[in-house]
């Protein structure tokens, strides 16, 4: 899912985000996820008039606070002293810098991990003339009337529309960051005078996860224990959310940027600074999915030669220990020694747990709460959904795209099995967190929608696409 992210700003500033499918949109446009960020999407001549159909509707009815809540890497972050920019600074920095310093410090007693003198402070709007998270906030504010207002400010009419922004520390346990938003929304019961007070949520890539979390078990952490049951403990503050490529059933970008890096800029950022982050493993993608095969194209299992070997399973470390990937990796543990090797691999094993936790816990049947969720998102771009495990030359190497097979085996059907529509980082299925992206297939689980909405959009592109912004508006304003 990293792709989403750190990959997102560089590339989309030369990105064409009107390419065609299936010619690598998912590799050029993100995790900015989410992995999450927005590219402007210019309006043609026919698009809607959002001004004139939304800014007077409802005027007389009292509006919930808006929070907008972005994706991984959507926030900016700073040195909490010097409010010197660390992520994503300008762009000499994107272009040259490892961004080693993102790495949370890892305590290798309690083997919590900490942001040490890093916040955030805004979501991030421009990189060298590009439009990001300012596009939605303009487009609140322009055509649907609301006011971009700070927290702590005392709201004295009711009727007028505010909205809010969330930035968040994108790196740590997306536990942490729905305290994040319950503290906000707590904020927003006192500016307004209403301990009873409900917002609405538009929550893009993984502030889709810090929201449904939130929802579903308020701000207590489930994911030391195996059978959590959902509490519906953060219905009470919330009235609709809106989900916006969401990754409820994870990203194969996450599992490539574990293992190997992500490249930005003339640079890289290590598989040893991603792992270190808590939201990185909570993006990985579904198990129950079955997101490693092998070259048979079958699940991949302990043991190749025997059918009924026990399946790999992405959320137990013995998995990244037997494939040497990762913490693992001899490489890795060449370049941080192995004294270091050995935190991270602890950390490793901690850290997945929790994420296969994360995952159980969300797909846990919820009670009904009367909070609307609507899903948004694109299904008209093949998008990773699996990883293939091969060997070569004694390594177990993952291929990510049928192109990168050495050696396939006659009639398999790899394209298949390796891609499903979807927006080019976030597949349908993730989507709506659903066995089958097939509608017609009964029995797929999900969480319970109202409706969902799908667009032609590549991930980073879909805050900006105006039939989004025409349809969320409605959503928001509907009653």
């Amino acid at each position: 899912m990293w792709r989403i992210a750190w990959r997102s700003i560089v590339r989309s500033l030369r990105a064409d985000v009107t390419r065609r499918p299936g010619r690598g949109v998912w590799r050029s446009a993100a995790l900015g996820l989410g992995l999450a960020l927005l590219v402007a999407c210019t309006q043609n001549p026919k698009a809607p008039d959002l001004g004139r159909l939304y800014r007077s509707a409802n005027l007389a009815i009292e509006q919930p606070p808006l929070i907008i809540i972005p994706g991984i890497t959507g926030s900016q972050l700073r040195d909490k002293n010097t409010h010197e920019p660390i992520w994503p600074g300008g762009l000499l920095r994107l272009m040259f810098n490892d961004y080693h310093s993102l790495a949370l410090s890892i305590d290798p007693k309690t083997l919590q991990g900490s942001p040490g003198e890093i916040e955030a402070f805004d979501l991030v709007d421009k990189v060298a003339g590009r439009h990001f998270y300012d596009t939605i906030v303009a487009t609140m504010v322009e055509h649907g009337g609301f006011q971009l207002t700070k927290p702590g400010t005392k709201i004295k009419d009711s009727y007028e529309r505010h909205v809010y922004v969330l930035p968040y520390d994108w790196r740590l346990d997306n536990v942490v960051s729905a305290k994040r938003l319950s503290e906000l929304i707590d904020q927003l019961r006192v500016d307004y005078g209403n301990p009873d007070l409900k917002v609405n949520i538009v929550a893009h890539s993984m502030g889709g996860i810090i929201s449904r979390y939130f929802l579903q078990y308020g701000t207590e952490d489930v994911l030391d224990r195996d059978d959590a049951v959902p509490t519906m403990a953060g219905a009470s503050k919330i009235n609709r959310i809106i989900l916006l490529g969401t990754p409820s059933f994870g990203s194969t970008n996450a599992l490539r940027d574990m293992i190997f890096g992500s490249k930005i800029g003339l640079d890289s950022v290590a598989p040893e600074t991603m792992m270190t982050m808590p939201s990185v493993y909570q993006l990985l993608p579904n198990a129950d999915r079955k997101p490693l095969i092998g070259i048979d194209g079958r699940p991949l299992r302990v043991s190749d030669a025997d059918g009924n070997s026990p399946e790999r399973n992405l959320f137990d470390v013995q998995t990244w220990k037997d494939l040497k990937w990762s913490a693992y990796d001899p490489k890795l543990i060449e370049r941080v020694g192995t004294e270091r090797a050995e935190v991270l691999k602890l950390y490793l094993e901690k850290y997945l747990k929790r994420a296969g936790r994360l995952q159980k816990a969300l797909q846990q049947p919820q009670p009904d709460s009367g909070v609307k969720l609507i899903v948004f998102g694109a299904d008209c771009i093949l998008t990773p959904a699996r990883v293939l495990v091969e060997e070569d030359n004694g390594v177990m190497v993952p291929r990510f795209s049928t192109k990168e097979i050495k050696r396939p085996q006659a009639g398999k059907a790899y394209d298949l099995l390796l891609h499903e529509p979807g927006d080019g980082l976030v597949g349908k299925a993730s989507l709506l967190g659903r066995q089958s992206f097939d509608p017609t297939v009964s029995g797929a689980g999900g969480f319970p929608l109202a409706y969902s909405f799908f667009l032609c959009s590549a991930h980073s592109a879909l805050p900006g696409n105006i039939n989004f912004q025409d349809n969320l508006l409605n959503a928001l304003l509907s009653r």
